[in-house]
C-alpha cells in the first residue's frame, strides 16, 4: 500500500526534517557529549569515515540500479525532447549491471563531457540544467548533470572485497581479498601481494590466474582502486606470525626486574591475555590490550601455514584447548599424602573421570588429576631411565615455559644432550617428552645430507622458546660438519647470523636444541653448553620377572612402564598447558630455585647448564605438590653429584688441561723422554685441607717447554692430531691458573736444571706446575673415603692421586736411576 503526500504536506515534512538537522550535533562534535572513551571514539570515527567513503572506482550495484530506474521514468516522458537521450543513457548504465541482481556489477569509469569534444550536446545539457533549476524540475536537473559527468565505461567484470592488510614477516604487505565476477564466480579469500597489485599488467595476470576475472583498464583506474582498497582496509592490519611459541609484544625494564609481555602461539590455539583463544574463520587471533596511555587496542595475528622460508620442520604443536583431563581415561596409582608446598591432595588420584561437576569442583578435580598424572609419569620414566636423571629430563623440557625470562636475565639458555649405545631408547624417550609441548615428531636427522646448517637455522627460527629435536648425532666431521656444529654451539647463547643474505632474510636463533646420539662431541666448547644425560638399558629398574622375560624377548624397555607411557604420552600436552596457564607463578618459582642452586659450589657455566632443568622441575613440583620433601632432597643430591662430575669434565676439557693430559698420554706411550721434566717434592704434615690425613708428599712438576712440545707434536702427528694451542698461548693460559709456579727472579722467567741426553745438566727456561692445585693432580677425598681406601692402597692405589701422578711417579723413577748429580 502506497501513500502520496500532498504538496503542502511534503513541504512541511521537508521543513521539519531540516529543523531536526539544524538542531543536531555535528558528528565531529560528538566527543563533547563524553558518551565514549577516547579509544571507542576513535573506532567510531574510523568506522563512520569508512562507511561514508565514496569509492573512486565505482562498481555497478544498488546505486546504478536506481539510476536506471530514474532514467526509465524519464524515457517514458515523450512530451519533452530529452526522452531519447534518457533511453541511450539507460542502456549505458545497464551495461555495468549484472544479469543476476545478487551478483556484483562491473567496475566502470566516467569521462566528463567537455565543450570542445561536443559543443552542441554540451550546450544543450547546460541549458537543460539551468532551465530545470529555475522551474524546480529536480529530476531533469539531475539528468543533465548525469550526462555532463559522462556515461559509464566498463573496466573490469568483477568486484574486489578487501578484508584486511597482512603485514608479512619479510616486511611486505599483502591484502586478503575476494574476487566475485558478474556471473557469481568467486576466488574465495586469497592473498594478493604488493607485486601483483602494483601495475595493470601484473594485476591482469594475477586475476586471470584465478579464473574468469578480466581487468580491462589502465593505470589511472588501478590507482583509483588502490585508493578504494586502502581506505576500506584502513585500521584492519593483521600481523603475520611465522614463528610458533613465544611471540614478544613489549618489555618493561626496571633496575630490579624486567617484565615481558607476549603471546604463546600453537597450531590450534594461542594463550593471550590470560586465556586460550582460537582463531576466527580467517585464521586470525584478535588481541585486545591496553597501551601505556590506557587506550584499548585490538591487533590481529595470523599464524602462517609455513615458516618464514619453508614449511615448519616439526609441524605445528597442538595443545587442544578444549580438552579436559577429567574426560581422559587415565590409569593412575593412588596418590600418597604429601606435604611439600602446604597442599594435601586426596589419598586417591581419581581413576574414574567425573561426569558432572560444577566449575569449582571441576577445577579441583583437574588439579588433582594433573598432580597424580605428573607423579606417575615421573615414576615410570625414572624406572625406564634408571635414575633421577629422568626428572632432570622432564625439567629440561618444562623449562622452555620460562625461557623468555631466563634468557632475558642470563643471556643463556641450555638445551639437552642424551647419548648412549644404539637401541638404548634415548630417541624414544625424547619423543615422548616432546609431547609435553604438543609435538609428535621423529626429530631432524643430523647425519650426512639428511640436514644442513641452514635447515637447523630455519628450525631454530621457526620455534620460539619451544624445543627442536635433533637425532642421530655422530662425532664424525663427514656426518656432522663444522657448519652444523657451529649452529649447535650458538644455541646456548642464541648467537645470530653475521653475514650477507641475498634474500634479505636474517634468521634469528629463537630457541635451543634437544640432541640425541650415540656419542657426544669432542668440541669442548659445545659439550660445556649442554647438560648431558646418558641413557643405558643396563641402568633400568626391572621387575624381577620382567627382566628375565625381556632378555628372552630382546626388549630394552620395561614392558609395563613402556605400555603405560605409550598409552598416556598423547596426554602429556596437559603439562605444557598447565604451566602456560600458570606461567607467572612457574617463572617466579623457577627463578627462586635457580637462585638457591646458585649458592652451591658449582662451575659458573654449569650453574646455568644444570640449574635451569633442576629449577624448572622443582617449580613444577611446587605448583602441583606432587612429590615429598624426601624425594625433592634426593633429586637435589643427585643433581649435585652430576654437577660435580661435570665440573671435572669441564676442567679436563680446558685447552691447558688437554695439553697436560696429552703429555700424560704421550709419556705412558713412551714417546716423551724423561729429560723433558723435572720433579721436586716437599713433605707436608697432612694432605691439603684435610688435617686428619697425615704425611702427604707435595710435588712440583717442571716442564722443559721446547723439548716437551717438540716431542709431543711428533707423537700427535702420528695420531693425526696437533697441539691445541701455540707455545705462547699455552704459557699465557697456564700462567693465569693458581697451579702455576710464579718466577722468583726479576725478569719474570723461571729457570731449572734439566738432564740432557748425553747425561749432563743444563739450566733452561721451565714451566712449573703445583700438582696439589692442578685438576688432574691432587683429588681431595673425605676422611670416610680414605678410611675405607686404607685397606686397598697397595692394590688399588691412593684415590687422592689423579692422572698427573702417572707422569710424576715415572719422572721420579727416572731421576733416581740417573747417576748424574744435580
Amino acid at each position: 500500500m502506497s501513500h502520496e503526500l500532498t504538496k503542502r504536506a511534503e513541504e512541511r515534512a521537508r521543513e521539519e526534517f531540516q529543523r531536526a538537522l539544524d538542531a543536531a550535533l555535528p558528528n565531529y562534535d560528538l566527543w563533547q557529549l563524553k558518551l565514549l572513551n577516547e579509544s571507542e571514539e576513535e573506532w567510531v570515527r574510523n568506522e563512520v569515515e569508512r562507511m561514508l567513503y565514496e569509492p573512486k572506482l565505482a562498481n555497478g550495484g544498488d546505486f546504478e540500479r536506481r539510476v536506471v530506474e530514474k532514467l526509465k521514468k524519464l524515457s517514458r516522458q515523450k512530451d519533452w525532447d530529452g526522452w531519447a537521450r534518457a533511453q541511450g543513457a539507460m542502456r549505458a548504465w545497464r551495461n555495468v549491471l549484472p544479469d543476476n541482481p545478487r551478483c556484483p556489477g562491473y567496475y566502470y569509469q566516467r569521462t566528463p563531457l567537455k565543450r570542445a569534444a561536443n559543443k552542441e550536446e554540451y550546450e544543450w545539457l547546460q541549458a537543460l540544467k539551468h532551465s530545470a533549476h529555475v522551474h524546480k524540475q529536480w529530476d531533469k536537473k539531475w539528468f543533465a548533470q548525469l550526462l555532463l559527468d559522462g556515461a559509464p565505461e566498463p573496466a573490469a567484470d568483477f568486484l574486489v572485497e578487501c578484508f584486511y592488510l597482512l603485514k608479512c614477516a619479510d616486511g611486505d604487505v599483502s591484502r586478503q581479498v575476494q574476487l566475485t565476477n558478474v556471473l557469481g564466480e568467486t576466488t574465495g579469500k586469497v592473498l594478493m601481494d604488493s607485486k601483483a597489485f602494483h601495475a595493470p599488467k601484473d594485476f591482469r595476470e594475477w586475476c586471470l590466474k584465478r579464473g574468469g576475472f578480466n581487468w580491462g583498464a589502465g593505470e589511472k583506474e588501478l590507482q583509483k582502486l588502490h585508493l578504494d582498497i586502502g581506505r576500506l582496509a584502513a585500521w584492519k592490519t593483521v600481523h603475520q606470525v611465522v614463528t610458533l611459541g613465544w611471540f614478544p609484544l613489549s618489555k618493561k625494564s626496571s633496575p630490579t626486574k624486567t617484565e615481558l609481555n607476549g603471546i604463546w602461539f600453537f597450531g590450534d590455539c594461542a594463550w593471550m591475555s590470560g586465556k586460550w583463544e582460537t582463531p576466527d574463520e580467517d585464521g586470525i587471533y584478535w588481541h585486545r590490550h591496553a597501551d601505556e596511555a590506557g587506550n584499548v587496542l585490538e591487533n590481529g595475528y595470523q599464524v602462517s601455514s609455513d615458516g618464514r622460508e619453508n614449511p615448519f620442520h616439526q609441524k605445528k604443536p597442538l595443545l587442544h584447548p578444549h580438552a579436559r583431563l577429567i574426560e581422559q581415561a587415565l590409569e593412575l596409582e593412588p596418590m600418597p599424602e604429601i606435604n611439600f608446598t602446604g597442599q594435601k591432595p586426596p589419598a586417591k588420584g581419581g581413576l574414574v573421570p567425573a561426569l558432572s561437576l560444577n566449575p569449582a569442583e571441576e577445577r579441583e578435580r583437574e588439579e588433582m588429576l594433573c598432580r597424580a598424572f605428573f607423579r606417575e609419569m615421573c615414576q615410570r620414566l625414572t624406572r625406564i631411565v634408571g635414575s633421577d636423571d629422568a626428572l632432570f629430563l622432564i625439567g629440561s623440557f618444562l623449562s622452555f615455559a620460562a625461557a623468555p625470562e631466563l634468557f632475558e636475565e642470563l643471556s643463556q639458555f641450555p638445551g639437552l644432550w642424551t647419548h648412549g649405545e644404539a637401541n638404548s631408547g634415548k630417541s624414544t624417550i625424547l619423543r615422548w617428552l616432546m609431547e609435553i609441548w604438543g609435538f609428535r615428531v621423529l626429530g631432524i636427522n643430523l647425519k650426512g645430507t639428511n640436514s644442513t646448517a641452514v635447515g637447523l637455522l630455519q628450525a631454530a627460527d621457526q620455534y620460539s622458546n619451544l624445543p627442536v629435536l635433533l637425532d642421530e648425532f655422530r662425532d664424525d666431521k663427514e656426518q656432522v660438519g663444522k657448519d652444523k656444529l657451529g649452529v649447535l654451539h650458538n644455541g646456548f647463547d642464541r648467537g645470530g647470523q653475521a653475514k650477507f643474505n641475498p634474500s634479505g632474510i636474517q634468521r634469528s636463533m629463537r630457541t635451543t636444541f634437544i640432541i640425541s646420539g650415540e656419542s657426544t662431541t669432542t668440541e669442548s666448547a659445545i659439550r660445556g653448553r649442554y647438560p648431558h644425560v646418558q641413557i643405558s638399558k643396563h641402568l633400568r629398574q626391572w621387575a624381577p620377572d620382567e627382566e628375565e622375560r625381556a632378555a628372552i624377548d630382546g626388549r630394552t624397555l620395561p614392558i609395563e612402564d613402556f605400555l603405560w607411557i605409550t598409552k598416556h604420552r598423547h596426554f602429556f600436552f596437559f603439562f605444557g598447558r598447565y604451566i602456560i596457564e600458570r606461567r607467572e607463578q612457574f617463572v617466579a618459582a623457577t627463578f627462586k630455585f635457580f637462585e638457591l642452586w646458585g649458592h652451591e659450589n658449582i662451575d659458573p657455566r654449569l650453574q646455568v647448564v644444570h640449574g635451569v632443568g633442576y629449577a624448572s622441575w622443582m617449580a613444577m613440583v611446587e605448583l602441583l605438590g606432587s612429590h615429598s620433601g624426601e624425594e625433592v632432597e634426593a633429586f637435589k643430591r643427585h643433581m649435585l653429584d652430576n654437577s660435580k662430575r661435570a665440573t671435572e669434565d669441564v676442567q679436563s676439557d680446558l685447552n691447558v688441561n688437554v695439553f697436560i693430559q696429552d703429555l700424560i698420554t704421550a709419556w705412558n706411550a713412551r714417546e716423551i723422554p724423561a729429560q723433558c721434566f723435572r720433579v721436586e717434592s716437599q713433605y707436608l704434615e697432612h694432605a691439603p685441607d684435610e688435617p686428619n690425613q697425615l704425611n702427604w708428599e707435595s710435588y712440583t712438576l717442571y716442564i722443559h717447554p721446547e723439548n716437551a712440545i717438540a716431542a709431543l707434536q711428533i707423537w700427535l702427528r702420528k695420531q693425526n692430531a696437533s697441539i691445541v694451542l701455540k707455545r705462547k698461548d699455552l704459557r699465557d693460559q697456564l700462567s693465569k691458573n693458581d697451579f702455576w709456579v710464579k718466577p722468583e727472579g726479576g725478569d719474570g722467567i723461571c729457570r731449572k736444571r734439566f738432564s740432557r741426553v748425553e747425561g749432563r745438566m743444563a739450566t733452561c727456561v721451565a714451566w712449573g706446575i703445583k700438582v696439589d692445585k692442578h685438576p688432574l693432580g691432587y683429588q681431595r677425598q673425605s676422611d670416610e673415603v680414605m678410611k675405607v681406601a686404607s685397606t686397598t692402597l697397595a692394590k688399588q692405589g691412593d684415590p687422592r692421586k689423579g692422572p698427573l701422578f702417572m707422569l710424576i711417579e715415572g719422572v721420579l723413577a727416572a731421576q733416581k736411576e740417573s747417576s748424574e748429580p744435580e
